[in-house]
């Protein structure tokens, strides 16, 4: 209910990020909030909004901490 609020006054950018990736700039609906996320299949400790998210944060080194936190 705040997001649709939010963006119904042009807030949308106040809405919390979920996608791990912190270059998501995935806005599909009223606020990045209402995006269906997938975890991570290695660790499970992070979503995304898409596959290409996914890889982006990969190779910007979750990588790294993926293989330590699944350890």
């Amino acid at each position: 209910a705040e997001a649709q609020a939010a963006a119904e006054h042009g807030l949308a950018l106040l809405c919390p990020r979920r996608c791990a990736n912190p270059r998501c700039d995935n806005f599909g609906g009223a606020c990045e909030a209402a995006l269906a996320l997938t975890w991570c299949s290695g660790c499970k400790r992070v979503r995304y909004c898409g596959r290409d998210c996914q890889r982006a944060h990969w190779k910007a080194g979750h990588k790294a901490a993926c293989k330590q936190a699944a350890a």
